[in-house]
């Protein structure tokens, strides 16, 4: 089902009406398999219902609406769009962009509002479509693009076998019944979000939507909807962890069992402190828009090792040298992933894709290391690495140092060019509240926990560090967004 507070719950019968109605009004606008339709909506049960009434019928394009008319017209341009359809009543910038490419806008228009996600799609003009019916297994389901957290987004195309591979590997991460409820904190133009909408139907439970992310609004939906699982990004479990002893009583009274972390990896101590207020287990898992879930923490009667992000669900997961040579237990590499979930190919992007594979096995671009059991430990990202000089610089190692620091909430390290090193290291730090850290305090404290080349020489302390809308910071940006550079000697 899915559910919006204040109104009736869709059923899963209305849910299916709801969808053939989808499909025959996109067939009589003229599209079907293959053809891709943008979908720019404001999120919440009602976006969930609309993508699921595409998909049946056409590929789906999700757009970020806080995107600008200029990003939304090159992002239309670039993932091959036909049409658009929007909400009705909804402010954006998607209709101005689609009319400035030609392209028809369809409206999405609430139907009744005493029922979750109850909407009709008004179309606005007619054609026969080549490819009508319902969509295939090796038709595509979804363009996607990348964070885009290293440089310019690339296209990922998602077949309906590769996307149902992956429900079927999180219904089993998460041990979902049809009695279970989610609340999803991440938006739904993004894989996770989708992906929430995929594992929920295909294992008949019930899910909540949060358009926008609030804090207080998360623990009032704890109890009024009672969710027995949660996910969101880091960003997100950061505020939960530090408002959660306000909440107790909330969090006494809600129904969870789990709750995970997503878009990155969760500092342990957080994580911990998050846990025990919770009262229930983190199940973080390591994935990426490329190839699905990866790994997770096995189920609650196996052993769970903190640190690490679990085993292979689903998959094949092997550890690489910089030669492509697989490595043994223990030693650190590039994460190698292969299995049902995993992509065929970037879009329109051979060069790209030449290197993203090696032997049939994905080059995930993340470092890591397996232990004897096949539990996975996350190290950085190489392509992010920091060359100092021909020293190598792992950015994760120096923001889990400059966290350790008390009084220290969060830390990113970025690098900014220097003339004979090439590269040298520079953070931006959020202090806790009443927190009194210098930028001498802070290098001090990272002068203690990592090695002189690695400590950052040029830091910045600010009030919010800027994030990507699935909550990851864009290292490669922060030099350019504050201003930073190196400093003449």
């Amino acid at each position: 089902m899915l559910l919006a507070e204040g109104r009736r719950p869709m059923t899963y019968g209305e849910l299916a009406e709801l969808v053939d109605h989808y499909r025959l009004s996109i067939n009589e606008a003229g599209l079907g398999r293959g053809d891709r339709v943008a979908v720019m909506h404001s999120g919440g049960a009602g976006m969930a219902a609309v993508c699921l009434g595409l998909i049946d019928a056409a590929t789906i394009v999700p757009l970020n609406p806080k995107s600008t008319v200029d990003e939304i017209v090159e992002q239309l341009q670039r993932r091959g769009a036909r049409a658009l359809v929007a909400e009705s009543g909804h402010e954006s910038d998607a209709p101005a962009a689609a009319e400035r490419l030609g392209l028809p806008v369809h409206w999405v228009e609430e139907s009744d509002g005493s029922v979750a996600a109850a909407s009709r799609l008004r179309i606005t003009s007619s054609a026969v479509a080549a490819r009508p019916g319902v969509t295939e297994a090796e038709d595509t389901a979804l363009i996607l693009g990348t964070s885009g957290t290293s440089g310019k987004s690339k296209i990922v195309p998602i077949s309906h076998r590769k996307l149902v591979a992956g429900s079927h590997a999180l219904i089993k991460f998460y041990t979902l019944t049809k009695d279970d409820r989610g609340l999803m904190l991440q938006p739904l133009y993004y894989s996770s979000g989708l992906n929430s909408i995929g594992y929920t139907t295909v294992s008949g439970a019930s899910l909540v939507l949060m358009p926008e992310f609030d804090v207080e609004r998360f623990f009032h939906l704890l109890v009024t909807q009672a969710p027995t699982w949660y996910g969101g990004s880091y960003t997100f479990q950061m505020q939960i962890e530090a408002h959660a002893s306000r909440y107790a009583d909330a969090i006494a009274r809600s129904r969870l069992r789990l709750f995970r972390t997503m878009s990155g990896a969760l500092d342990q101590n957080i994580a911990d402190s998050l846990a025990q207020k919770l009262g229930v287990p983190i199940y973080e898992r390591y994935g990426s828009t490329e190839a699905g879930t990866v790994t997770g923490q096995p189920l609650p009667w196996t052993p769970r090792k903190p640190g690490t992000v679990g085993r292979a669900i689903d998959c094949e997961v092997a550890i690489a040298g910089p030669d492509g040579a697989r490595l043994p237990a223990g030693e650190r590499g590039e994460i190698l992933v292969k299995g049902p979930c995993v992509f065929d190919g970037y879009e329109n992007d051979p060069e790209t894709n030449a290197e993203a594979f090696l032997d049939g096995w994905y080059r995930t671009g993340d470092e890591g290391f397996l232990d004897a059991e096949g539990y996975l430990t996350l190290t950085g990202r190489i392509k992010e690495m920091i060359n100092r000089g021909g020293e190598k610089i792992n950015p994760a190692e120096v923001d889990a140092a400059l966290m350790a620091i008390p009084g220290v909430r969060e830390a990113v390290c970025f690098p900014i060019p220097h003339p004979s090193l090439g590269e040298e290291v520079a953070a931006v730090v959020v202090t806790e509240p009443g927190a009194k850290l210098s930028v001498g305090d802070v290098r001090a404290g990272a002068a203690e926990r990592i090695a002189g080349f690695k400590v950052p020489k040029q830091i910045v302390i600010a009030e919010v560090i800027p994030k990507n809308a699935t909550g990851k910071a864009q290292r490669y940006k922060l030099a350019e967004i504050y201003g930073v550079r190196t400093r003449a000697r």
